[in-house]
């Protein structure tokens, strides 16, 4: 018998195909909802191929984003540098990456695939990482 594949290496395969899963642009609802983000830092969950993370830097944003995928953030590192606009893309679990305490602006979390028993104490950590009138988006 076959041992199944982590969720890291399905997506690792997905994202390491050629072009981009979901495309370049942003999702449709951050991109009508932008406005609502207060300035200062944001964080990307689960941000995979970076199409929300590099719209928000183009916006002039200070933006971090972590993803579970390498191939993940390898493209969204080679999107930001398309577009001229950095991120800080960072591969790692959202079921132990630290995302600190009163530290940002705004989480944008579009599509994160977390787990049941892991999804409870990551909203627990981002409501905690927000910064006094942060949004979660």
């Amino acid at each position: 018998m076959t041992a199944s594949p982590t969720p890291r290496a399905q997506w690792d395969e997905r994202f390491g195909s050629d072009g981009y899963l979901y495309g370049t642009e942003p999702n449709d609802f951050l991109r009508h909802h932008v406005e609502v983000l207060p300035p200062g830092q944001i964080m990307c969950l689960a941000e995979g191929q970076g199409r929300n993370a590099v719209f928000l830097a183009g916006r002039g944003y200070e933006v971090s984003s972590v993803d579970l995928s390498a191939a993940g953030v390898d493209k969204t590192l080679a999107l930001a540098e398309a577009r001229g606009v950095t991120v800080n893309a960072t591969v790692a679990d959202l079921a132990d990456v630290d995302l600190g305490t009163n530290r940002w602006s705004a989480i944008v979390s579009i599509f994160a695939h977390v787990p049941p028993a892991v999804r409870a104490d990551v909203h627990r950590r981002v409501a905690d990482a927000l910064i006094p009138g942060g949004c979660l988006c």
